[in-house]
């Protein structure tokens, strides 16, 4: 019995120990199988890891090169809105110069006509000399032309006294002329003389007769005269004395 049961304890240690080994191979086998597993799975993992890196990278690149190019883009845009205003105010700057070199050319070509005109009227006036020539002061004896109607109403009519007219070398002396006297007034000409001033072409005063050159005689007053009948008027021409004044200009 004691046999026995030795080899009961025997066999049932050998089969403990065989089914402990058994579980431990299992144990092993499975945790190697699930090592395996886990590290195919940590594999896979890190190959989708890597992968999803590498287009994590190239999105990332192309989201770089993108944002760049929209950078780029941008930048160009803003480059061209300013180019196009600074083109703009170059235009407006042309423009306004354009105008004003164009007033200002009018103003010089309105002035170079000026100056033309006023070289031409200088150069004019400097070739031309005024002078004034035989300004005559004549007066006439009043004398009938034709045949004095014999009228008691016409009352007579006193002619012009004669006015004695002496020659130059001889004041003392002359005779009388025959129906006038002629007195000529003659103005200094050449360059600088004024034309038609108010010296030249006014009729003696009062004052200037004493200028007057001793060889000639004053002018004597017209005579008063009474206001002529109709009837007179209409027997004899009117041949009344008239003063005439002619001044002639040379240039």
């Amino acid at each position: 019995m004691e046999k026995q049961k030795v080899e009961f304890d025997r066999l049932m240690q050998e089969q403990i120990r065989k089914a402990k080994e058994e579980s431990l191979s299992a144990a092993q086998r499975e945790a190697q199988s699930m090592k395996e597993t886990e590290m195919d799975k940590y594999k896979l993992l890190m190959d989708q890891k890597k992968h999803l890196e590498e287009q994590l990278a190239k999105e990332r690149t192309k989201n770089n090169v993108k944002s760049k190019e929209e950078m780029d883009a941008d930048k160009f845009r803003k480059i061209e809105e300013r180019m196009k205003e600074e083109i703009q105010r170059l235009k407006r700057e042309i423009e306004r110069v354009h105008k004003t070199w164009e007033k200002k050319f009018a103003i010089l070509q309105q002035s170079l006509h000026a100056l033309k005109d006023e070289s031409y009227l200088r150069q004019t006036l400097q070739r031309q000399s005024a002078a004034l020539h035989h300004a005559a002061v004549s007066y006439s004896v009043d004398t009938p032309v034709g045949i004095i109607p014999s009228s008691k109403s016409s009352p007579m009519k006193r002619p012009l006294p004669e006015i004695t007219k002496f020659k130059a070398g001889n004041p003392g002396a002359g005779t009388a002329g025959p129906d006038f006297l002629s007195y000529t007034v003659s103005a200094p000409s050449g360059r600088g003389t004024a034309m038609f001033s108010v010296e030249e072409n006014q009729i003696m005063s009062e004052l200037d007769k004493d200028d007057l050159p001793t060889d000639i005689l004053p002018l004597p007053d017209p005579p008063s005269r009474k206001p002529p009948s109709r009837c007179s008027n209409e027997g004899r021409p009117d041949s009344r004395g008239k003063v005439v004044v002619v001044p002639h200009v040379t240039a």
